[in-house]
């Protein structure tokens, strides 16, 4: 029965096709690309910052060396001793160890893994497209071709991060809380809380879903039956609380909340004062796809390829583009909200992403030294949406099935917001490139780490994910010496970029006795050094 009527909607779809113009055809055949996109991307990423953290957590799962964590403590494994890590939900890990364990029968463990995030990604943009369907098709066709190039969806849907799970819940709790308001119908109180409960079992930051619940109780006639769908989202999460409540004394551990939060070196792009521009302006990248802001190293990855000149004027280019862009988003949104006035699935998503936004006002002002825009990653639902308004307005057609005279302006659009597509698909391409020139080096260390030595590797997870061995990173790395008197026998492994940059004189002051480092391994690209305290 199912069978029959999936190929009876793919044969309508199909049908339906065939007849819409060659704009319709272009513009989906470009959303199944892009989305579809995120897969391969997602393959050749390495498992570098948190992404190794999680790799190894997924990987520890799987093996049975870890605890499935939802009420056991993560206190005995080495790389997870501070309270953000051990406090982290669970849901990530036991969504991904699934996928790990049903990839490790064909040797692709990691691989598998590696596919949650895509999915999400691809069903956030179908969920887009439902939004966008409520104003008309041709609003919900172009918000789901927005969604599919946002760079940062892009970068979000092709890294092994939680945040792509996390947006995905938070727009379908929106969508069937807005089914409940509109149907009444108890099953929809089912699905909702269900919703929210895995939806708090994804992030930290997902409480903060909370002050759009405690609005549609207060503005909908349904009141009792939010409080139902609450309450089961609560009971779903009630053992983490429970875990946290015992490990920490409190039920929500939530760093983007918090007194205090990571260190960051000095050399750091970041300007951590409240009233610095800088901290917009790394935001505004961060929405655009450049990693932490830093605009030179995202397209000092395409300048490997290019003249100074050629890279240059890519990124002066880039930067105007991505504002014509948010131009856009900012005048679809006058539009967008005469539509919420009359729909509650729109109304309920433009609240909802709101609250989001005094959240990334917050992350501004207060806690600059955090990525904003992960945190925050549903509102690219209202942003498609409101670009897509925009779109269709250009065209100045009710559907798609006639030619228009603004056709040409309208590609000349989607060009922008193609290009803008460069930095996120350019960036694993060039960062697998990147770590695996460390590969042999990492190769000596998986060989000749003796049982008990701890790696301290100051470059990244990846290091620690690929050697399977007890690991500390630390950029702070004139601490190095407090590490070593815990220790009788280290490896420090070190990129030699980190010796150019001088790091290594900040290691020899950290040390009480230089002469006990001896090299072990040396290339071209890194250096091993043994210390026998």
């Amino acid at each position: 029965m199912i069978y029959k009527r999936f190929s009876e909607k793919l044969r309508s779809i199909l049908k339906e096709f065939k007849d819409y113009s060659f704009l319709f055809k272009f513009i989906t055949l470009l959303i199944v690309f892009f989305s579809f996109l995120r897969i391969p991307l997602a393959l050749i990423s390495p498992v570098t910052g948190d992404a190794g953290k999680h790799a190894m957590i997924i990987r520890g799962v799987a093996t049975g060396d870890i605890p499935i964590p939802i009420l056991w403590s993560f206190q005995d494994v080495f790389f997870m001793k501070e309270e953000v890590l051990l406090s982290n939900p669970p849901l990530f890990y036991i969504i991904s160890t699934v996928f790990y364990k049903i990839g490790g029968f064909f040797g692709y463990g990691l691989a598998f893994a590696k596919m949650v995030s895509p999915l999400c990604s691809i069903l956030l943009i179908y969920l887009t497209f439902l939004f966008g369907k409520k104003i008309s098709k041709e609003v919900g066709l172009f918000s789901a071709f927005i969604a599919s190039v946002i760079p940062y969806n892009i970068v979000m849907g092709s890294v092994l991060y939680r945040n792509m799970l996390f947006a995905l819940l938070f727009i379908l709790v929106i969508y069937y809380l807005a089914k409940l308001d509109k149907y009444k119908e108890n099953r929809f109180v089912i699905v909702s809380g269900v919703l929210l409960g895995l939806l708090l079992l994804s992030k930290k930051q997902a409480p903060i879903i909370f002050p759009f619940l405690l609005y549609v109780g207060y503005k909908s006639n349904i009141k009792k039956k939010v409080f139902y769908s609450t309450l089961i989202g609560v009971i779903i999460a009630l053992p983490m609380f429970i875990r946290n409540l015992v490990m920490f004394k409190k039920p929500i551990v939530i760093r983007t909340l918090a007194t205090k939060t990571a260190s960051f070196p000095s050399s750091s792009l970041f300007d951590f004062s409240i009233t610095s521009i800088r901290n917009f302006y790394v935001g505004y990248l961060e929405m655009w796809g450049v990693p932490a802001g830093d605009l030179g190293t995202a397209f000092g990855y395409i300048n490997n390829y290019l003249f100074d000149e050629l890279a240059f004027f890519l990124t002066v280019g880039w930067v105007v583009i991505t504002a014509i862009c948010s131009l856009i988003f900012v005048m679809g949104y006058k539009e967008y909200r005469i539509s919420s006035y009359q729909n509650r699935f729109l109304k309920y998503l433009e609240v909802s992403s709101l609250i989001l936004i005094l959240m990334l006002v917050y992350l501004t002002f207060f806690k600059p030294q955090l990525p904003k825009y992960r945190h925050i990653l549903p509102i690219s639902v209202l942003f498609s949406i409101c670009g897509a308004i925009i779109l269709s307005k250009i065209r100045k057609g009710k559907n798609m099935l006639s030619p228009n005279k603004n056709v040409a302006i309208l590609l000349i659009v989607i060009v922008l917001f193609l290009s803008l597509t460069m930095v996120p698909i350019f960036k694993p391409i060039i960062a697998k490139e990147d770590v695996s020139r460390y590969d042999e080096a990492i190769n000596w260390i998986k060989d000749n780490a003796e049982e008990g030595e701890t790696i301290i590797n100051p470059f990244s997870t990846y290091v620690s994910y690929k050697t399977k061995t007890t690991s500390i990173w630390s950029t702070d790395l004139s601490d190095i010496n407090s590490i070593l008197r815990q220790n009788t026998s280290n490896i420090i492994f070190l990129p030699k970029q980190y010796e150019k940059q001088e790091n290594m004189d900040k290691i020899k002051e950290g040390l009480r006795d230089f002469s006990s480092l001896k090299t072990v391994y040396e290339d071209q690209n890194s250096i091993i050094y043994k210390y026998i305290g």
